[in-house]
This record gives C-alpha cells, structure tokens and sequence, in this order.
C-alpha cells in the first residue's frame, strides 16, 4: 500500500484530531471576540435550577433607550415574570443586574 491509496484515511484523521485543536486554541486565543455585539437588545445574565426543568433567570433588556432588568420564572411549558425593575447605564454595563434593596434608605444616615 502506498501513500496514494491512503491519503484519504490520513486526512480524515489528521481533520479529527486537527480541528478540536484549531476550535479550542482560537477561542483560547479570543480572536473571534470582534464578532460580539455589545449592543444587544437581550443579555442573559444569570441562571439558577430550582428544580429538574425549573429555571429562575436574570435578563438584561434594553428596548427603546429604556434599560431594564428581568427575573425570570423558566418550566418547560411556561415563562412568567417575576420581577422587573428599571436600570441605569452602569448596572447595566455590569454581568450582573442589581436592584437597590426595599429597605436601604435613599440617602445615608449622617454620622
């Protein structure tokens, strides 16, 4: 048998072991982080099981110059809001939502 008659068998294997190598290494690399659009409208944020199929998760969703931030009740046959509540730009530009605690004053006490 010669290199001619198993090129294909060679190349096959040099693609399997070849590209998992090629996908891993660039996304190490972090080239293809340009293709990313920061501007998007929706942004999941976080997600925490409950249960086997149920999901509580935090969406960031900016629609019409309108910032907000959405806690989501996920099953398998139903999606219900939980909470809503406005943002501002720099919550919004962090990977978290936060929402100011109901029993935090507005200003802080004088010492």
């Amino acid at each position: 048998m010669s290199f001619a008659d198993t090129w294909p068998v060679w190349a096959v294997l040099l693609a399997l072991i070849g590209l998992p190598w090629a996908v891993r290494h660039v996304r190490q690399r972090g080239w293809l982080r340009h293709l990313e659009r920061p501007d998007q409208p929706l942004k999941l944020t976080a997600v925490l099981a409950v249960g086997p199929q149920q999901k509580v998760v935090t969406v960031q969703v900016r629609s019409g110059g309108v910032d907000k931030c959405l806690v989501l009740g996920v099953t398998p046959h139903a999606v219900q809001l939980l909470d809503g509540w406005r943002t501002t730009a720099a919550v919004v530009q962090t990977p978290t939502c936060t929402a100011p605690h109901p029993d935090t004053p507005e200003t802080p006490p004088a010492p």
